[in-house]
């Protein structure tokens, strides 16, 4: 029973240790303050019909005033504390889901289904806000129960049954709603997804110039539109068949006080009973009811609360990403030797027969694939769109395993290798990277204020000149320091296309992975810019193992090796000379891009 609420708990409270503290004395403060006012009314009105003492009246009278003050002030003092704790709690929770998002392995983290249970989770994590207040509902409605029972029991314990059965009757529509609930949270999660993207793109202003010339505003409002008269119709069917279950609970309950009422109006006119018993019981089999409704109502609402949070232990259960840093020295002697040897610059690469299909394609895009990147060698790896150019990248990069076949690093498979060590090899370059907005030396470096040392400094100064932004970097007025895009800092830069892949070519360069991979990371360059930043990485990576990837054959020709890829597998290889001297796939294609270049100018 609400195993993903204790999870939550057990997750969330050794940040938030007071929580619990916080949690009881609200949860005394809102049980007891109806009781003190059920109590302390049938003693002043005895006295006041009886020997009507003036020093007792005023005691009770003060007592009543004094403690209905006191609890105020704890209802008050806890829900401070309480939302705080739970607002930190949200943050704190809301941080370790993306931390684990981004611990997924590429082909986890790229599932409908992941997404979907991302989304569940977020959308789940909502339900801590409303937590203390269940909590603090339930403990309360419990303290009030057993506080009102024992006033009727000290009186007439026949009153119990008038308190109890009524509300056994709302059991059935407590269970109603809880059933429509979560179906209601499992209908919205691929809407919620989708107005979300809606809300995402909308404000990007990277998207502004897409949209607004391409008619694309009104496309997206219209989608945005469709989605959201779905999640309305969905809430209005929920909101419809709840409230009537609703307002049957609430038919039962003034029933009851009806009854109540009743029974103790004839008991009190047959002189059985005090005006003050009268008004006590009365007080206390209202309380009792509302407190089984309360405790029903609370119950029911900790359930959905727990199916809520439900897919954020699943999403916590997730395998991550294997292969972490191991203990070198643990590590079989083959396996460290391969290491030591690429840390000396000496990576020599070999794929035998690798066949790979995405979980979601069709059909494989590498088919017995087999090629070798040899040490300190400068290769070129060209070919038609689809050909399987960026996913030999990925298999690489290890986001993705081969389906079989071997990729082989100094001899040892690169599998072998723990993650983490493999990483600090390889200094890969993408079409679509991303940048982070922060401080350009935070977003290049990857390391925080704290982090850095002034050496860090010198070497991403050279990377920048070495990419040709040297004279841009001069131009900023806050140098390093300046912020990227205006994201979070109104002074920030923001960098034109070609500038920021020239960044992320500088990021590549400061990483000093002893291979370097450019996987078309130069696509938003015109042509001659693109030959002159290969030129430089070529200078650059001179006797250093490097792959470079480009759909302009006039910038990969200086390479010293020239691979030409054609459904998943290699067709062709040597360098530019030998490739033009065959009638095969290099030589059209680079006739024919040759060819629109002439034609252009």
């Amino acid at each position: 029973m609400l195993k993903s609420l204790r999870y939550l708990l057990k997750l969330a409270l050794p940040e938030e240790p007071r929580y619990l503290w916080w949690l009881a004395v609200s949860v005394l403060a809102n049980g007891l303050m109806p009781l003190t006012n059920i109590y302390f009314p049938k003693l002043i009105l005895d006295e006041l019909l009886g020997a009507q003492s003036v020093p007792l009246m005023t005691g009770y009278v003060a007592a009543l005033a004094g403690l209905n003050l006191l609890f105020g002030l704890l209802k008050a003092w806890s829900r401070s504390h309480l939302g705080l704790g739970t607002a930190r709690m949200f943050y704190r929770v809301n941080n370790q889901v993306s931390a684990k998002a981004m611990a997924l392995s590429q082909p986890e983290g790229e599932k409908k289904s992941t997404l979907d249970l991302l989304e569940r989770a977020n959308y789940g994590a909502y339900a801590i806000f409303d937590l203390d207040q269940h909590l603090t509902n339930a403990g309360a409605a419990l303290v009030s129960l057993v506080g009102s029972l024992i006033l009727i029991l000290s009186h007439d314990w026949r009153f119990v049954f008038l308190a109890v059965l009524p509300n056994l009757l709302a059991l059935p529509c407590f269970g109603r709603i809880k059933a429509l609930e979560e179906d209601n949270a499992k209908r919205n999660v691929p809407e919620n997804r989708a107005f979300r993207y809606f809300l995402d793109v909308a404000g990007d202003y990277r998207w502004a110039k897409d949209l607004r010339l391409y008619k694309g505003a009104g496309l997206m409002l219209d989608r945005a539109g469709q989605v959201m008269d779905k999640i309305l119709a969905i809430n209005h069917a929920f909101m419809t068949k709840s409230g009537f279950f609703n307002g049957l609970i609430r038919v039962i309950i003034e029933g009851q006080t009806a009854l109540i009422f009743i029974f103790l109006g004839l008991a009190l006119a047959a002189g059985r009973i005090t005006a003050g018993a009268f008004t006590l019981l009365y007080g206390a089999c209202r309380q009792m009811g509302e407190a089984m409704n309360a405790l029903l109502r609370a119950g029911t609402e900790l359930l959905t609360a727990d199916v809520n949070l439900r897919a954020l232990q699943e999403v916590m259960a997730l395998p991550e990403e294997t292969g972490g840093e191991a203990n070198e020295s643990a590590l079989p002697p083959e396996v460290q030797t391969a290491l030591a040897q690429a840390r000396a610059g000496q990576l020599d690469f070999v794929m035998t027969d690798l066949v790979f299909q995405y979980p979601t394609g069709g059909k494989p895009v590498l088919n017995g694939l087999n090629m070798r990147i040899k040490s300190g060698g400068t290769l070129a790896l060209v070919g038609r769109n689809g050909a399987g150019k960026s996913s030999l990248v990925k298999l690489l990069c290890r986001l993705y395993a081969p389906d079989s076949g071997l990729i082989t690093l100094n001899g040892v498979d690169i599998a072998c290798i723990p993650l983490k060590l493999y990483k600090r090899l390889i200094s890969p370059a993408f079409q679509d990277f991303k940048l982070l907005p922060f401080r350009l030396d935070e977003s290049l470096s990857g390391r925080g204020l704290d982090e850095t040392d002034p050496e860090d400094a010198q070497r991403l100064d050279a990377a920048l000149h070495r990419v040709g932004l040297g004279d841009w970097l001069l131009e900023q007025p806050e140098a390093l320091g300046s912020f990227l895009t205006k994201t979070l800092d109104e002074k920030g830069i923001v960098p034109s296309d070609g500038q920021e892949q020239k960044l992320a070519l500088a990021r590549s360069v400061y990483h000093e992975g002893g291979f370097l991979i450019m996987d078309e990371p130069t696509a938003a360059l015109d042509p001659r810019s693109e030959e002159e930043v290969f030129r430089q990485m070529l200078a650059i990576t001179r006797g250093q193992t490097a792959l470079y990837i480009s759909h302009r054959l006039s910038s990969t020709r200086f390479a010293d090796r020239i691979l030409v890829m054609d459904g998943g597998a290699i067709l062709q290889e040597g360098d530019h000379p030998a490739l033009m001297g065959q009638d095969g796939l290099y030589r059209r294609m680079f006739l024919a891009q040759a060819t629109q270049y002439q034609e252009i100018t």
